[in-house]
C-alpha cells in the first residue's frame, strides 16, 4: 500500500493512528519509519481514549529498505486517486 502511496501516486505523506495502549500497532506504525505526530483524544463508550497520530513523510519512506514491488492496473485509474494519467502527481494520501 505504501508502495502505491509514494512511488506511484505520489503521496508527500501517508498516517495512520493507534490507541496508545495497543503496543502491537504502535510498533508496527514505528518499524515501518512513521514518526508521532500529535494525540487525539475521543470518548469511546463513556470513557476517554487516547490515540497516538504518526505521520511517515516520502524521506522517510526512501529511507527504509523493502522487498521490490511491481504494480499492474493502476493505467486509468489515474483519476479515481486524484492525479492526470500522465504520470505520477501531487496526491497526498493518508490511511
Amino acid at each position: 500500500m505504501l508502495h502505491l502511496a509514494f512511488a506511484e501516486l505520489g503521496a508527500v505523506s501517508a498516517t495512520s493512528m493507534s490507541f496508545t495502549d495497543n503496543l502491537s500497532s504502535v510498533s508496527v506504525s514505528r518499524k515501518l519509519g512513521y514518526r508521532p505526530d500529535g494525540i487525539t483524544r475521543d470518548v469511546l463508550h463513556g470513557k476517554v481514549v487516547e490515540s497516538q497520530r504518526f505521520r511517515l513523510s516520502r524521506e522517510n519512506w526512501d529511507l527504509q529498505e523493502r522487498p521490490p514491488v511491481t504494480v499492474s492496473g493502476l493505467t486509468g485509474c489515474e483519476e479515481l486517486f486524484g492525479i492526470d494519467g500522465g504520470g505520477a502527481g501531487a496526491a497526498a494520501l493518508t490511511g
